[in-house]
């Protein structure tokens, strides 16, 4: 009996060692990353909230990139000027489409072009056209905030109280056909896809600019998931899948720019 107790001691050391490391080797000694968010506004057609089917065709490109490289997330739907600061402050955010600019470019995280747009003066087909800067800066023209276009037309000389800000193209509409304002600056196709026959049908003049949308991120990203994105946007892009999403939404394919 005496000469057994140490073999049982020395067995139950070995046990409880053997349990104590077994957690670590469980957890690979690898922490998870936390998981991702994906932010966007209800912006017909590269975007539409409510609708599981036809998310929008910047969306449905997006989740295709995100799956093929390992994620399976589903959007968020935020007011724009929300989800671009949430983007900007809360790790680990994808926004999308986010325009390219000089002044965005250190803010973010560029994972993958996804089209190409062009920004224009829009107001109602019943009126004259807006083909000139000059008739335009004799207007009040609304834009969306939290995007570059303020900044684009104080550029283009035009006088700041004669540019009204708004939270959602709804309301830009909404403020167009109640003449609070005169016209709209921004995005071409989703102001003509919002154009409503009953209301007014809406026309497109003058492109001041064109620019690139993307799929972005703030902060939390690892080298190696970035790494990984980037990678799952270049096989998409070589499948063509963009094309086929713009020509099922109606969209022009690529979003060509024209000066």
């Amino acid at each position: 009996m005496s000469s057994s107790l140490p073999r049982r001691y020395l067995l139950g050391l070995a046990l409880g060692a053997s349990a104590g490391l077994q957690p670590l080797k469980a957890q690979g000694q690898v922490k998870a990353h936390a998981a991702l968010t994906l932010l966007c506004a209800d912006l017909p057609p590269f975007s539409i909230e409510g609708d599981a089917r036809r998310p929008g065709a910047l969306v449905e490109l997006a989740l295709a990139i995100l799956k093929r490289a390992g994620w399976s997330l589903q959007p968020s739907f935020v007011p724009w000027p929300r989800a671009v600061h949430l983007a900007a402050v809360q790790p680990r955010t994808l926004l999308l489409p986010l325009m390219r600019t000089p002044e965005r470019e250190s803010k973010f995280n560029w994972i993958a072009k996804l089209a190409s747009e062009n920004f224009a003066f829009i107001n109602l087909a019943t009126a004259a056209p807006i083909n000139t800067l000059e008739q335009a800066r004799a207007l009040r023209v609304g834009v969306l905030r939290s995007t570059p276009h303020p900044l684009a037309l104080a550029r283009a000389d035009f006088v700041a109280h004669r540019v009204v800000l708004a939270s959602s193209y709804e309301d830009l509409h909404r403020m167009l056909h109640l003449g609070m304002v005169d016209a709209l600056y921004g995005s071409e196709q989703i102001h003509l896809y919002r154009s409503d026959v009953a209301e007014g049908a809406l026309q497109s003049g003058l492109v001041l600019e064109s620019a690139d949308l993307w799929l972005a991120a703030g902060s939390g990203l690892t080298p190696a998931e970035k790494a990984g994105l980037h990678a799952a946007a270049h096989a998409v892009q070589q499948e063509k899948l963009a094309e086929r999403l713009f020509k099922r939404y109606g969209l022009t394919a690529p979003m060509a720019r024209r000066s």
